[in-house]
């Protein structure tokens, strides 16, 4: 049986002297009057007419002739007679103009051949005199692609930018073949063929796939630890894709972080087969598990297990996806805070109307002199979305409730919410609004997170004396439209702030430090507690943090650490001593500042002795030496909260050369699975409605290109740079400074 869609794009007349070969291969075919196999790899007849040529020059004329008549029909003009083709075939084809060729580099026969023609051409023709057909194409013009083809270098670079163009860009891949497209090409460079969509996919996109692939490799093989990020998503195609994203430090302490995968899921998302999936990755990548420090996913049990299957022994459980779970708990239970962001709900649904809307903005300007903002559309996937929407219905209740009276004499008033409720929506405001903020800077990739966790969940717990207390109302930026600090909160006893952010803290400390009274919920117990060991040396580590911690977290954190330098090589000795300085990230620079002043004023001088038993019976050397850093770090003073940790350690590097290579592996960890999240905006728009039905495996290709842009081979990465498109050091191969999340 022939190769299903082999035959389906043969145009040329090649084809009617061979057939499909007896295996069923696109590269073969075999000759219908010798029953020879000859190779056509993608469908290509060089070898097919070269084979035509050597063994079958009758077939072969036969085809040119056919070829010829083709060519004239396609011009509009009648075919060839007899004893014109006698003609052609004796003077050969008509010679093409070769760049920098003259008229006097022909022999005299022809050149006065050319003129007597010529000449005869200007004259009016009578009916014997009209010359042949082979005469008249002689006398037109050749393009200018004709004979002045670029060079294979110059196609290469210009294939490589049409590729770029596709993956950065995020175009469907038949763009290559959409007339308008080829045409805006040829205005640009008549002499430059675009490569078709089949070229693209089958050679192009793959290998700057594996390109990339090779640059991303080897920073990863040059790193000594990596964490990782994986999270599960469906397209639009109803198709499931699992992500996995990297993080890992370079030689200068810089963090780096590379999407990995965007692999399609075939089966139904247990644990078992994500494990499956998660270990063929990092097989493909040839991680030694022994370097992974630890997985980042959500809440979901698929994705306990399939880290467990993948043989990963640390697992982080998201802090964003922990706190929505919690808060969504929190308002499903709370009937008053239920009704009252359902009535903020329905007045949005009332101002979802341009009408209403229309005539509330004019209201607004004409009495107030300024603009609304519109009230955000729900999400419930997204507990910050009610925050965002109770803050705008807070923000202009006064301009709501005067509208609403004036709005058709107040027929609409339902719609708005008492006062009461408001009350509810404020104290609901004033214990979450810090909680967002500090899940908006977990949420980011180029600074450390993990070791923000168990601070940040002491700072908002009312019962622990590390609380933020009332410093933690001014976290994050206020909102100006309208000032309603003369709104009373809810004397609710659910309602009180402090109340709400104890029910958010017990959700957390369920995930990430459990009572050990709850040792009976055998899985949840141990996957939390496994949780908090990752924590706990990650807070420590953090010079930002080794104080803000309590001292049992210290403990537990010492012990741990003392227990992983047992399998520890020892250190290097040639360390880099360069100090350096700097800030983590410019994101969310309002909320990390607030966040430093509150360390500040409750922060005591670094206490040596901390109660640490170092005493050991005849300890090995390398304990020794790490006890004894133990109590360097200690006296260090702890590094202010926007500094950068990684830039302090490359500074300590040297005197605390231990130490530094725990945190080299530990602070690379993650406190959320947003980076593997972000993966899956760039496959929304590789993946769409227009273009659903995109093969995973050109989709993987695709998403993995956008995703590593700076990574792209060295050619693409000269051409942006020629056109100034990205500002690269191209000699080094070093992507520039990333911008903050």
């Amino acid at each position: 049986m022939p190769w299903p869609g082999f035959v389906s794009n043969r145009r040329s007349y090649v084809w009617k002297f061979f057939k499909d070969a007896d295996i069923p291969s696109p590269d073969v075919c075999k000759c219908r009057m010798c029953s020879k196999a000859v190779s056509c790899k993608n469908g290509g007849t060089t070898n097919a007419r070269q084979h035509l040529r050597v063994h079958h020059p009758v077939q072969f004329t036969e085809m040119k002739k056919e070829e010829r008549q083709k060519k004239l029909e396609n011009l509009g003009l009648p075919p060839e007679s007899d004893d014109q083709e006698q003609d052609s075939d004796v003077d050969g084809d008509v010679s093409v103009m070769s760049p920098g060729s003259s008229s006097t580099d022909r022999p005299e026969s022809a050149a006065s051949d050319r003129s007597s023609s010529t000449s005869a051409s200007l004259r009016s023709p009578t009916p014997d005199q009209t010359p042949s057909k082979s005469a008249q194409r002689a006398l037109v013009q050749p393009k200018l692609d004709t004979y002045a083809p670029l060079s294979k270098k110059q196609k290469e670079k210009c294939d490589m930018a049409v590729t770029h163009y596709i993956v950065s860009c995020m175009r469907p891949l038949n763009t290559v073949d959409k007339p308008g497209f080829r045409l805006l090409l040829r205005a640009l460079n008549p002499r430059y063929e675009p490569p078709s969509r089949r070229t693209l996919t089958a050679q192009h996109l793959p290998r700057l796939y594996e390109e990339t692939k090779m640059t991303i490799k080897a920073l990863l093989d040059a790193a000594d630890h990596r964490a990782f990020t994986t999270d599960a998503w469906t397209s639009e195609a109803h198709d499931g894709y699992l992500s996995l994203t990297a993080h890992f430090l370079d030689a200068e302490w810089a963090l780096i972080d590379v999407t990995l995968n965007c692999r399609l899921m075939t089966e139904d998302h247990s644990g078992e087969y994500i494990g499956r999936l998660l270990s063929a990755m990092l097989q493909e990548w040839n991680i030694d598990l022994s370097t992974v420090s630890a997985f980042t996913t959500d809440n979901g049990e698929d994705m306990r297990i399939g880290v467990e299957q993948a043989g990963v022994s640390r697992h982080v459980r998201c802090f964003a996806h922990t706190v929505n779970n919690g808060i969504t708990s929190f308002v499903t239970n709370c009937k008053v805070l239920n009704r009252a962001l359902r009535k903020a709900h329905e007045l949005r649904n009332w101002f979802s109307s341009d009408k209403v809307w229309r005539h509330y903005v004019e209201y607004v300007k004409e009495k107030y002199k300024k603009t609304p903002n519109r009230i955000p559309s729900p999400c419930k996937t997204r507990w910050w979305v009610d925050l965002h929407i109770a803050e705008s219905v807070v923000a202009q209740y006064q301009w709501i409730c005067n509208f609403g009276i004036t709005y058709e004499r107040g027929k609409f008033m339902t719609n708005v919410p008492d006062a009461e409720l408001i009350g509810v929506l404020k104290a609901y405001i004033k214990a979450l609004k810090p909680v967002e903020k500090i899940c908006t800077v977990l949420g980011g990739a180029k600074y450390a997170t993990c070791s923000y966790i168990l601070p940040m969940m002491y700072l908002i717990d009312p019962d622990s004396t590390l609380y933020g207390g009332d410093d933690l109302l001014t976290l994050g930026e206020p909102n100006h439209e309208e000032d309603y600090d003369d709104l009373p909160l809810s004397d609710n006893p659910e309602m009180i702030p402090t109340t709400i952010q104890k029910s958010v803290v017990k959700f957390l400390k369920k995930r990430f430090k459990p009572d050990p009274e709850d040792h009976h919920r055998n899985v949840d117990y141990q996957s939390g507690r496994a949780c908090y060991a990752v924590l706990v040396r990650c807070s420590f580590l953090d010079p930002r943090f080794k104080d803000e911690i309590p001292q049992e977290d210290r403990d537990e954190a010492k012990k741990l650490l003392l227990e992983d330098i047992k399998t520890m090589a020892p250190p290097s000795e040639n360390l880099n001593e360069e100090s350096t300085s700097g800030s983590s990230s410019g994101a969310n620079a309002a909320a990390v500042r607030t966040l430093s002043k509150i360390f500040k004023k409750r922060r005591l001088a670094a206490v040596t002795d901390d109660g640490w038993d170092a005493a050991a019976a005849s300890p090995p050397p390398l304990e020794t030496r790490f006890l004894a850093e133990l109590d360097r770090y200690g006296s260090l003073p702890s590094a202010e909260t926007e500094s950068d940790p990684f830039l302090w350690w490359k500074a300590h590097s040297a005197s605390l050369p231990i130490l530094s290579k725990l945190a080299r592996q530990f602070l690379i960890i993650t406190g959320t699975s947003v980076p593997s999240e972000r993966v899956f905006s760039t496959g929304g728009d590789v993946i769409m409605d227009t273009r659903c039905s995109l093969s995973g495996h050109n989709a993987e290709i695709l998403i993995f290109c956008s995703k590593n842009q700076k990574y792209m081979p060295i050619l693409i990465l000269r051409i942006l740079q020629y056109f100034k498109i990205l500002s690269i050091d191209i000699e080094m191969n070093k992507p520039p400074s990333p911008s903050p999340d």
